[in-house]
């Protein structure tokens, strides 16, 4: 797997497989991406992205965002993303109040009313 890894463009050894195997590597995207191009040459087929995420737990996606690992494989699989917890009014108040002419650009190109789907209920 290290071999094939190195192929990948993942500069990996035998011990760095086993960390990986082991959590102990952070899987970023592209590290997944590569690791699963590696593995499904090194066994002879085709690897889905979902299946480098077994088990249960959860992820630390950033310092204020922590998921299930149920959820991430969902997301991974092409499900829609599953709203996560919910900020209280007060904290969708100041959010809703940072909004800058930036963001609001962002929502209206996505097909979002930034106005209207942005204020609490």
């Amino acid at each position: 797997m290290a071999l094939t890894a190195r192929h990948y463009g993942l500069p990996w050894t035998s011990g760095r497989v086993g960390d990986f195997e082991n959590g102990r590597v952070p899987a970023a995207l592209p590290t997944l991406y590569a690791a699963a191009a590696a593995l499904g040459q090194a066994i002879g087929r085709p690897i889905a992205l979902v299946e480098l995420l077994p088990g249960d737990g959860s992820v630390q996606i950033n310092d204020a965002l922590t998921v299930p690992l149920s959820a991430v494989r969902a997301a991974v699989s092409g499900e829609p993303l599953a709203a996560v917890g919910k900020p209280s009014k007060v904290k969708l108040q100041a959010l809703i109040g940072e909004l800058g002419d930036a963001d609001l650009r962002i929502i209206k190109s996505i097909g979002a009313d930034g106005r209207q789907r942005w204020r609490p209920c």
